[in-house]
């Protein structure tokens, strides 16, 4: 933000930001990128807006600008408009082949790489909830799985079917009772090793195992938004039960078109 207008951003004086600069930023942040050609999208020119707000309101706390100014500030427009979804809901089929893929690796990685997908896609939890569970979060009987640091910091309960709790089986076995993260680095030689995944080893892994299976790129979001399809396959329709069942209020029913055993 300092760059655009021209200051060192190690000396930005962020609380001498006015409403006017934030005008400047708003329409400089709308204007075509000359290098990808691309725009960006109306909630994140607002997301960045708001930061602003954030730390202006911070200066105006500690007394470094009048409520006058702030308020300017405040009254300053976001951007208009919206933009459809990024990512898809992964279709059974390439869900299969993924599993597959995984299936035909006989080190402990296709193991890994399988339990991971089930508890993306059964599970529906997010990048960063998946690389922090540890293995004593996993409870066999009644399959669930406890994640501790949901969206807002939120620990829930999460209900797994029984595919999914046979793939955490077999990944297991092959991960060793060892404490620590559930998911563990397996090196080249097949040694299961390291202290955790990072969340750019999730989202490369699915990258590499869509290519093994050939299937279209596939995301751990795109896993996450699978899941909210089986909520609506299951019956819960409206946005309140869905949030319901990612929050471990609901067990899905595992039904033959949505397990991840291939038949």
């Amino acid at each position: 933000m300092a760059k655009l207008i021209d200051v060192d951003p190690a000396a930005m004086p962020w609380h001498e930001l006015r409403a006017h600069h934030l005008d400047y930023i708003r329409g400089h942040l709308g204007e075509e990128d000359p290098l990808t050609g691309k725009t960006r999208a109306p909630a994140t020119i607002n997301l960045t807006l708001a930061a602003l707000r954030g730390v202006l309101k911070q200066a105006r706390n500690y007394n470094l600008m009048t409520d006058e100014e702030y308020r300017r500030i405040a009254e300053v427009k976001g951007a208009r408009g919206s933009r459809l979804p990024a990512g898809r809901a992964v279709p059974g089929g390439e869900l299969k082949a993924l599993v597959e893929a995984c299936r035909r690796d006989p080190s402990p990685a296709g193991a890994r790489d399988a339990a991971i997908l089930a508890v993306l896609y059964i599970g529906g939890v997010r990048r960063t909830e998946l690389v922090d569970l540890a293995a004593a979060d996993y409870t066999a009987d009644p399959p669930t799985l406890r994640g501790r640091h949901g969206k807002g910091d939120k620990e829930r309960l999460v209900p797994l079917t029984a595919t999914a709790s046979a793939a955490l089986a077999a990944w297991l076995a092959r991960r060793g009772d060892r404490p620590g993260k559930l998911f563990l680095p397996v090196s080249q030689v097949g040694e299961v090793h390291g202290d955790g995944l990072s969340s750019i080893a999730v989202y490369n892994m699915l990258r590499k195992r869509a290519a093994q299976a050939a299937v279209p790129h596939v995301s751990p979001h795109d896993l996450r938004r699978s899941f909210v399809v089986i909520c609506t396959h299951c019956g819960h329709h409206n946005v309140v039960d869905r949030q319901r069942v990612t929050s471990g209020g609901f067990v899905i029913p595992e039904t033959p078109d949505l397990a991840m055993e291939s038949e």
